[in-house]
């Protein structure tokens, strides 16, 4: 059980980090326009590790992932029911958008975290990550990064639900 839940874990990341990546590419084709809130990030050629890794899957094995997530979910809820596990995240596109543009990154690396608390709730936190794979931070202050004690973080609480978008449960 606890292998399925880690490969489901790692799966959803991986999930995540393509669609969000995607978004942010396809908004900046063609020329951009004067809008006051256009955010391009340049793409260029990645030779790293990471950059050489096609993230694709079809949303069909999303969909079945998903499925299979929910079953080991309602399994560890009744194992563990001091731990919150969240169906899923969402993060903003100015939050990521914010980290992508960070000076070196090349993509978005995702830990997993515990907050303590009554309830103990398992925390997706969002870094940015260089061609070696080292962390790159938010600088506090940036108005994004939440929750950070200290002059550099990175994004969390995007649990689903909540709060969530209409729809992201699905």
């Amino acid at each position: 059980m606890a292998a399925n839940l880690k490969k489901s874990l790692l799966t959803n990341a991986q999930v995540l980090v393509y669609l969000l990546g995607a978004l942010l590419i396809g908004s900046c084709k063609g020329e951009p326009t004067p809008q006051k809130d256009l955010v391009c990030i340049s793409v260029p050629k990645d030779t790293s590790d990471l950059g050489r890794i096609d993230h694709f899957i079809p949303k069909g094995t999303i969909e079945q992932f998903k499925k299979d997530f929910s079953n080991v979910r309602d399994s560890f809820a009744r194992s563990f029911p001091g731990v919150y596990l969240p169906q899923a995240e969402v993060f903003n596109k100015a939050t990521v958008a914010a980290i992508l543009k960070l000076d070196g990154c090349v993509g978005l690396k995702i830990y997993y975290g515990i907050k303590p608390g009554k309830q103990q709730q398992l925390r997706v936190i969002l870094v940015g990550v260089d061609k070696n794979g080292k962390d790159l931070y938010l600088t506090k202050g940036s108005g994004l990064a939440t929750e950070v004690n200290g002059e550099q973080g990175g994004a969390e609480y995007g649990q689903c639900p909540p709060p969530c978008v209409s729809g992201a449960q699905e």
